[in-house]
């Protein structure tokens, strides 16, 4: 139940990367957690992403459209080829959602 940022290598230039708390929570808390990528440059938190749908859990996107640096919304989207990512909205829909799913039943 703790979260716990180290200065460990740095991920597609970042640090600390979205992927590697992605990565962790997923490995944790299986179905349980929603990753959401919001407005950003770079790619950090689509391969994240991938590996909390790939344990059950709920991906969240920004709509790159509505975003002030599309970059990373764009490339958590295009990560998921094979796969959908579960919601792509708007910023101001964002917080309601998070409240309704963490709310429901998993």
């Amino acid at each position: 139940g703790r979260l716990h940022v180290e200065t460990g290598a740095k991920e597609h230039h970042v640090r600390p990367a979205a992927n590697v708390l992605f990565r962790s929570a997923a490995h944790t808390y299986g179905s349980r957690v929603v990753g959401v990528v919001l407005t950003g440059s770079g790619q950090d938190g689509a391969d994240g992403l991938l590996t909390i749908k790939q344990y059950g859990g709920v991906a969240v996107v920004q709509d790159p459209h509505d975003a002030s640096f599309p970059s990373m919304p764009r490339s958590a989207i295009a990560a998921f080829a094979h796969h959908l990512v579960d919601y792509v909205i708007p910023l101001s829909n964002i917080a309601p959602l998070l409240i309704r799913l963490v709310s429901s039943s998993v």
